[in-house]
């Protein structure tokens, strides 16, 4: 009786559970955002490993259109505009600069910088690929040279 009673929870639960499935979001012909999820009418972003939100909405427009998508989604965008709002040194990595990156007031990102022998490397989150190459190269080049005054 009792393997009967939890074959039926077990399969009770397999039926009931809703699955989270993961879209991909593209800021206009910018950058793309993959494994964005809704869960419960929440929109939850991507976290770097399981603990660093690496990217944020700041727009209320653009979290309403990203609440409305379950499938990939592109939302609309006409400039390409981005400045580097804040920028430190990691405190527990003096190599380590973390700079955050603002798009056309709507979206932000943590981008990393670091500096090993006299070499400085750009990483940006791994969640995001950037459609726009210019543009990427145009952010690249303007947290390297943050990252030449500060490490």
């Amino acid at each position: 009786m009792f393997w009967y009673q939890r074959t039926l929870g077990v399969l009770l639960a397999c039926v009931l559970a809703v699955p989270v499935c993961a879209f991909t979001f593209s800021y206009g012909s910018l950058l793309e955002v993959k494994d964005i999820e809704q869960k419960n009418g929440v929109l939850l972003l991507p976290l770097t490993g399981k603990k660093y939100t690496n990217v944020k909405v700041l727009s209320k427009t653009v979290y309403d259109f990203l609440q409305e998508c379950s499938i990939d989604c592109t939302y609309p965008v006409l400039e390409k505009d981005f400045s580097i709002i804040e920028s430190r040194v990691a405190a527990n990595r003096p190599n380590m600069l973390i700079a955050t990156v603002q798009f056309n007031q709507d979206i932000l990102l943590t981008v990393l910088a670091f500096k090993e022998r006299q070499k400085i490397t750009i990483k940006f989150p791994a969640v995001v690929s950037f459609k726009d190459k210019e543009l990427q190269a145009q952010v690249q080049k303007a947290v390297l040279e943050v990252a030449q005054k500060n490490l």
